[in-house]
């Protein structure tokens, strides 16, 4: 009976020390986030919710946000939500799953606006100090694109994958013409058309939105987005391709890229590629000046507000504000 008791005794303090603990986190996780949204706010954004939940006991720490937003003051993006559930464990204090009902996301001025039933993300803090975000749509028939420029709203979008790290000390600069990176991305979108992949980075100082003060300070002191790759896939013609972007004085893109094919080039394909750049508001453009060839890539310029291919002007460019 004495060692029953024992038994019994130590189990009861194992709960209650872990119910100590559990609580101890739950409680500084939650003041934590409160004071994080706080300090977006004092960076000039918009962060708030109108209720704050706690939950998950005794397997998650669990904390649930009501209508959520975080925005530019702007117009350099918004994102706001039905709830949004910020999901840890007492085991896993560095990573966190995020998952979110009735989403709608703006970027750009509303360039480009998309609502989705259910997103979901991981979050990772990794021990360099870099913050490693990956994010999807889940499913695909409670997506909505709402609006987007030409290239991505004619791909009839049904999917997409979003990865992010973060650099807290911003990389190396690869040139001493540019500044650091202080973010790399990866973006995979599945259309009923076309299929696009791009991996890269955005170099130069924080945009904190979307406003002719911050793009011309990104600019002027050597804000560059990088593409390492470019993958795009139009009904089984495969382009592979790298580039550069940045703003000219009028805040227009300016900037190369250049793609070669991958595999035989059908004729049947050279349609269909001239059928999707002639969608995109490219007129009178008879794919002439297409080479589609792994030896001649063709190349892409983006300079005095137009968009020249393989020295074919294809279209006039407007400021990233209008």
């Amino acid at each position: 009976m004495t060692q029953l008791r024992i038994i019994v005794a130590i189990g009861f303090f194992a709960i209650l020390g872990y119910s100590a603990l559990w609580y101890t986190v739950a409680f500084r996780f939650e003041k934590e986030l409160a004071k994080d949204f706080a300090a977006l706010n004092d960076q000039g954004l918009i962060a708030d919710y109108s209720d704050l939940s706690l939950g998950g006991f005794p397997y998650r720490i669990i904390l649930t946000l009501d209508n959520p937003k975080i925005a530019g003051r702007r117009g350099g993006f918004a994102f706001t939500a039905d709830d949004l559930d910020i999901i840890t464990h007492l085991w896993t204090p560095s990573h966190y799953l995020l998952q979110a009902n009735g989403t709608e996301t703006e970027f750009f001025q509303e360039k480009i606006r998309f609502r989705d039933g259910y997103v979901r993300a991981s979050v990772r803090k990794q021990d360099d100090g870099r913050i490693v975000i990956a994010a999807d749509s889940y499913e695909l028939d409670d997506f909505e694109l709402e609006r987007a420029p030409s290239l991505i709203d004619t791909m009839k979008i049904n999917d997409w994958k979003m990865y992010f790290r973060v650099h807290d000390a911003p990389l190396a600069p690869a040139s001493t013409l540019y500044e650091e990176r202080f973010i790399d991305f990866r973006f995979e979108l599945g259309g009923q058309i076309a299929d696009l992949t791009i991996t890269g980075g955005v170099s130069g100082p924080t945009i904190t939105d979307w406003d002719e003060r911050n793009l011309a300070n990104w600019r002027d002191e050597g804000g560059l987005a990088e593409f390492d790759e470019i993958k795009m896939n139009v009904g089984g013609l495969n382009l592979v391709g790298d580039g550069s972007l940045t703003l000219d004085e009028r805040l227009k893109l300016l900037g190369s890229l250049s793609f070669s094919t991958r595999g035989a080039v059908t004729p049947e394909d050279r349609k269909r590629l001239i059928d999707y750049i002639t969608v995109n508001g490219v007129r009178r453009f008879d794919g002439s000046s297409l080479k589609l060839s792994n030896q001649f890539p063709e190349a892409i310029t983006l300079q005095n507000g137009q968009i020249i291919l393989n020295g074919t002007p294809l279209r006039k460019l407007a400021s990233v504000l209008d």
